[in-house]
């Protein structure tokens, strides 16, 4: 899909994102909470009609253990086939989160495993 870095833009900021680096190729977006726990980071790579959306997330629930504070860094977003022990992870939040901004993006998509 043919889409303008003024119109691959306003897609992000409509969907409550903000810009942390952006040029006529590369876009990161700044974190985004989704689902009150989660947050979401898009990397975006425009060459001529081919958009590359990656994903990163991280949760905002810390650990005790021992007596340390464990936070969980950014980890990318990767497809979890649906079950009932992932449902309502934040993993599938995330993947749902970058799979809404997909979809908007245009109606070609295809998925690679990195």
């Amino acid at each position: 899909t043919a889409i303008s870095l003024n119109g691959l833009k306003m897609i992000l900021f409509k969907n409550g994102y903000t810009f942390g680096n952006s040029d006529s190729m590369f876009i990161s977006t700044e974190p985004k909470q989704i689902n009150g726990v989660t947050m979401v980071k898009l990397d975006i790579v425009r060459i001529d009609t081919t958009i590359i959306l990656k994903g990163r997330m991280k949760s905002l629930v810390e650990m005790q253990l021992w007596g340390s504070t464990i936070k969980e860094d950014y980890t990318q977003i990767r497809w979890l086939k649906p079950n009932f022990m992932h449902k309502g992870s934040i993993m599938i939040d995330a993947w749902n989160e970058m799979e809404k901004i997909a979809k908007l993006l245009g109606s070609k998509r295809s998925y690679q495993k990195q």
